[in-house]
């Protein structure tokens, strides 16, 4: 799906970055796992997407993770994401989900949502100006919002449709269900709606 949308330049995101696991008290529960669980079961849908489809942008979460707020969890969105991964997009907070200014910018925040207005704005300003966020953090946010800018096609004139990374092949289509049934309006999959069609059928019995 990642794949179908970005060929568009329709930038995708992953969400809820991560061990958010749960809707009951979502805003304040705190998950504590240990690494290895961390590794082999939360982040793995994370590395599988950011190995195979590469979206452009990642939602932090509203939970903490091991007493650390996925908004401002450097171990998580430096050293994983973007370190260990060297994934390249644009992380994202929840809608309000971010409380703090400069533990969030200095861990990897890219973007608050929704802005203007929240722990950045002036209060960034003044963060950096009294030298607690390095300018340097901050050129790396931007450079990161720029990438997704020209990314996107609606930013980008020159932009042309990449190939769909579609396989005739049933198991394949039903992971593009949601896109490839809207009469013809991606992709002419008319030679494959049958098949596609039957592959839901048999997944929801």
């Amino acid at each position: 799906m990642c794949e179908v949308l970005q060929s568009f330049g329709v930038g995708a995101y992953l969400k809820h970055f991560a061990a958010n696991e749960a809707e009951t008290d979502r805003l304040t529960v705190n998950s504590v796992v240990d690494d290895r669980a961390l590794n082999e079961i939360y982040l793995l849908p994370f590395e599988i997407a950011v190995e195979d489809a590469n979206p452009w942008t990642m939602m932090a979460a509203y939970n903490d993770v091991k007493g650390i707020a996925a908004t401002e969890h450097g171990d998580l969105i430096h050293g994983v994401l973007k370190g260990r991964w060297g994934w390249d997009g644009m992380v994202m907070s929840d809608f309000f989900a971010t409380k703090t200014t400069v533990p969030s910018a200095n861990s990897g925040l890219d973007l608050v949502m929704p802005g203007p207005l929240g722990p950045w704005g002036d209060q960034l300003l003044a963060a950096v100006q009294a030298g607690e966020v390095a300018e340097d953090v901050v050129r790396e946010h931007a450079r990161r919002l720029l990438r997704l800018a020209g990314r996107e096609a609606a930013w980008s004139p020159g932009w042309t449709r990449q190939p769909p990374p579609f396989l005739p092949d049933c198991s394949i289509l039903i992971e593009y269900v949601l896109v490839s049934l809207s009469e013809g309006q991606f992709y002419d999959l008319t030679p494959y709606r049958a098949c596609a069609l039957r592959s839901i059928d048999e997944s929801t019995r």
